[in-house]
């Protein structure tokens, strides 16, 4: 060591100098003798021995090295031990900070360039810089105290301990080289600790690095990787940012709704308050995990993605928003009586996540939301461009939702399709609706048919259906598979289409019910009204308000003997078909133009046969008037028999008008009862029978048909 040099070959000149000054003086004058200072030797290979050794190097500026020991020896090689307490001062220069070393015993080599130290070594640097081991070695030629035992390092609020260690007098930096750890003391009792199997503590340059097995504690956080830096304000020991690497895992312990639970990463990012405690921001990139506890200890929101960003509130443990990319995905646990929550998206942002909520999440691109099955039931599953959904509890509850751009929705048997799509949570419910007036028309698809309108609602519960403006619907024919919906039979097995203002659909009860001037139609027949109601679980109809309907009725032609088909009308205040009766009635009002002629009463019953096509008979009471060519009936209730064409009136009286050959005028003939067949003259009056003359008896009614 070169510092060693110069003061050795001093003291031994000087040495040398007082042995010849002790000559001349004996050879001129004989003095007293003095008694000599007898030093005990320790060691018999030293060739010098001293005791109360100092040694000190200057340079223009002063003292640059002062080396104190209680004693020394010098060996034949030229190397030094120094024993008895040896103390070690290099001053401070420009470009290095000055440094003491103290313990029981030291060595120097022959080449004067390495100092072992042993027994209770001291290291004192940068002027606050303590550390404490049984061995060190100190190296002038890198400027590096090396300990390869215990040692033990403080400085201000930093403590540091390793199996093995080596501090770089040059750059002030301290090298843990096994079994590393890190303690920062904050304020009150917040500390963080770092342990790893190395590190570097830099603090003038303002960073700790951790490698291998890395594991800190930081306030409610508790984070293990391979890597880790720390970024410090420079010559202090506050922390501005942490940076992991590598596959790491973050544990939070701060209970309730929305806190942080636990966050993984290939790396983190972490960034810190002024204070450098109060965590503000965290990134994670590659693998992204976050866990949030819940309102119960074991249940809490996981979020996935390629990468995410966290921001923490004041007190740095509660989330306060979040964003993620690529490949999210967001599990909401099942709570109580709410099913577990899946959603997938390309991006996510979070805003307002406090834990008391509610918060506003935002999910964008390729959105797929799917909601846990109830038992026996499939899972309820939306699609959309956009997602914007209302959590609470710390992203634990999903309470709305609103879905837009090409939204599919679907619930087991039922599938919605439309422009926006408003789940209502606590309804079980959701709203279609267009999201400009030119906008696509909401459809909705279930085991009934089809609905468009310009506003849907389905209750899945049912399900209900509810829509409103230009109603449009396609109903699906299925008669005669169990369990699936039935249709009047009055109805061919091709769609049914039905237009209306409005349409609800209870799927429990397996009602339709279309209001606001109810068109429903196949090919040729139409039913149309104010209220048109369908019970698919009977195939019954009802229809209310200004009626109108047109069918298909088969009959016997009896000139031909073959059956034959023609389109019957109706019109009514109401109407009702029975489908296990095959019966059509029309109620207030009612007129009915068919093969029985043209019939007007307060009540028409249709009767089919099984088949309903085929018509059996009919029946019309209160104020009853037919219209058949050459002939006006009238009376209270008339029954026309359909197989034999046979028409039986009642009245008080019945009044029977018929043309008068062909003379003008006609004749009237009246009666309790009257019995008469559509192709035969003959009529029976009271129970006779009369055959009419031409014979005209006066004017005919306006509405003879001709």
């Amino acid at each position: 060591m070169a510092f060693w040099r110069h003061p050795l070959r001093l003291g031994l000149a000087l040495l040398v100098a007082g042995v010849c000054a002790a000559v001349l003086l004996n050879l001129r004058e004989r003095a007293e003798p003095i008694q000599a200072v007898v030093v005990k030797r320790t060691d018999p290979d030293a060739i010098i021995q001293t005791r109360g050794s100092e040694i000190v190097q200057a340079d223009a500026l002063g003292d640059n090295i002062r080396v104190v020991a209680g004693s020394q020896m010098t060996y034949a090689g030229g190397g030094l031990r120094m024993a008895d307490g040896v103390e070690v001062t290099v001053a401070e220069r420009e470009g290095r900070d000055g440094f003491v070393l103290r313990s029981a015993s030291a060595t120097v080599d022959a080449e004067e360039t390495e100092l072992a130290l042993s027994g209770g070594v001291q290291l004192i640097a940068g002027g606050d810089l303590e550390a404490s081991t049984e061995a060190a070695q100190y190296s002038e030629t890198d400027g590096v105290v090396r300990m390869p035992e215990a040692a033990t390092f403080v400085r201000g609020d930093m403590h540091a301990s390793a199996a093995s260690a080596a501090y770089e007098r040059i750059a002030d930096r301290l090298q843990l080289l096994s079994g590393a750890s890190v303690a920062l003391d904050g304020a009150g009792d917040a500390r963080t600790t770092m342990g790893a199997e190395t590190a570097t503590v830099a603090q003038r340059e303002g960073f700790m690095s951790f490698d291998g097995g890395v594991s800190i504690a930081a306030g409610s956080l508790t984070m293990e990787a391979p890597q880790a830096r720390a970024e410090l304000v420079p010559d202090t020991s506050q922390i501005t940012a942490l940076a992991l690497s590598d596959g790491v895992q973050v544990a939070g312990s701060e209970p309730g709704a929305g806190q942080l639970r636990t966050m993984a990463a290939a790396d983190i990012e972490l960034a810190y308050g002024d204070d450098g405690e109060a965590l503000e921001r965290a990134g994670l990139h590659g693998g992204a995990r976050l866990a949030l506890a819940g309102a119960n200890a074991d249940a809490g929101t996981e979020i996935a993605a390629a990468s995410m960003e966290i921001m923490f509130g004041a007190d740095g443990s509660a989330i306060n928003s979040l964003v993620a990319h690529e490949d999210v995905a967001l599990e909401l646990p099942a709570q109580g009586s709410s099913p577990g929550r899946h959603i997938d998206a390309d991006a996510l942002d979070v805003e307002g996540l406090s834990g008391d909520g509610p918060e506003e999440a935002r999910f964008e691109g390729g959105v797929e939301y799917r909601e846990q099955g109830r038992a026996g039931m499939e899972a309820r599953v939306a699609r959309a461009a956009l997602l914007e959904a209302t959590l609470g509890g710390g992203l634990s509850s999903l309470e709305a939702a609103t879905f837009r751009g090409g939204v599919t929705f679907e619930d087991g048997d039922v599938v919605g399709q439309g422009d926006e799509a408003r789940y209502l949570i606590a309804d079980e419910a959701v709203e279609l609706v267009p999201a400009a007036e030119d906008g696509r028309t909401p459809e909705v698809v279930y085991t009934g048919g089809t609905v468009r309108a310009g506003k849907i609602r389905v209750g899945f519960v049912g399900p209900q259906i509810g829509a409103q403006g230009t109603v449009e619907s396609v109903l699906r024919h299925t008669a005669g598979e169990d369990g699936d919906a039935e249709y009047p039979g009055l109805l061919a097995v091709e769609p049914v289409l039905v237009a209306a203002n409005q349409l609800t659909y209870d799927g429990a009860e397996q009602l339709v019910v279309y209001s606001g001037t109810a068109h429903l139609w196949q090919g040729d027949t139409a039913f149309r009204g104010d209220l048109l109601v369908l019970d698919q679980a009977t195939g019954n109809l009802l229809i209310d308000g200004a009626v109108q309907t047109t069918f298909s009725i088969t009959r016997l032609n009896r000139e031909t003997d073959e059956p034959e088909t023609s389109l019957s009308t109706g019109t009514a205040e109401s109407m009702r078909y029975e489908k296990d009766l095959h019966r059509v009635t029309y109620s207030t009002g009612a007129r009915l133009d068919g093969p029985q002629g043209d019939l007007q009463a307060e009540q028409i019953q249709v009767q089919l046969q099984a088949d309903d096509v085929t018509l059996d008979r009919v029946t019309a009471t209160g104020n009853v008037t037919l219209l058949v060519p050459g002939r006006v009936v009238s009376g209270d209730r008339l029954v026309y028999h359909d197989e034999t064409g046979r028409y039986e009136m009642e009245g008080r009286p019945v009044r029977f008008v018929e043309a008068a050959g062909d003379e003008e005028g006609c004749r009237e003939t009246l009666g309790r009862t009257l019995t008469f067949f559509a192709s035969v003259d003959d009529i029976s009056v009271d129970g006779q029978y009369q055959r009419r003359t031409a014979t005209a008896s006066g004017a005919c009614p306006e509405q003879l048909p001709r």
